[in-house]
């Protein structure tokens, strides 16, 4: 996944752009792949728009698929997760800056299970095939926008459940270059820290307004 990453990458790399400011107005369509037992891809639209003095409003839409083999048994797992929340960035100088969210994430997901005998087992979840959930999550991160168009970024997340107890934190690295005013294309590396350690690839497309 990396080395396609840069394969996809690489044609634009000398495209000269000058840097005219971060942009928060944008719509992003995005696809991941994960070395998660229980999610191999990810496809995600998202959108943010700003209101003034720093701050934004953004949303997201994720759909998660994933299927694995158990003993005796094949498992299947989809999943919605859709979240809302509030950004604000801080400005360091002309192309630097902290930026900071806070978000309410809305999660549902279906499993089913069949046995290699080609029998449907999925009844014997104790919980059942559906699970629902929602979580909170607040971010601090960093971001650079070069005179050549290459917009690089760090941020680091941490979810937590309905009564804030720790759910997971994530540390994201994503790369970006601005192919003109209004489009980008870019990749992005996210690490997954407990419960379970994991990480997730993924390239997106951006159109700004």
């Amino acid at each position: 996944m990396k080395k396609l990453l840069l394969l996809f990458l690489i044609p634009f790399l000398s495209t000269p752009l000058l840097a005219e400011g971060f942009n928060d107005n944008y719509i992003e369509f995005g696809y991941s792949t994960s070395n998660y037992k229980f999610i191999d891809n990810i496809t995600k639209v998202s959108g943010s728009t700003e209101f003034g003095d720093g701050f934004s409003i953004f949303g997201s839409y994720f759909y998660e698929e994933g299927d694995w083999k158990d003993p005796g048994e094949t498992e299947i797992r989809k999943a919605d997760n859709m979240s809302i929340g509030i950004g604000k960035s801080f400005s360091i100088n002309s192309d630097t800056d902290i930026t900071s969210s806070f978000s309410y994430v809305d999660y549902e997901a279906k499993q089913t299970c069949t046995y290699d005998s080609g029998v449907d087992c999925t009844s014997t979840y104790r919980d059942g095939p559906t699970t629902k959930s929602n979580y909170y999550t607040a971010s601090i991160g960093i971001r650079n926008l070069s005179e050549s168009g290459f917009e690089m970024g760090l941020k680091y997340t941490i979810w937590r459940a309905g009564k804030l107890k720790p759910n997971s934190n994530e540390i994201e690295l994503v790369l970006m270059k601005h192919l003109t005013e209004n489009y980008a294309i870019g990749g992005r590396v996210l690490s997954h820290k407990k419960p379970v350690n994991w990480n997730e690839n993924g390239i997106f497309v951006r159109r700004s307004f």
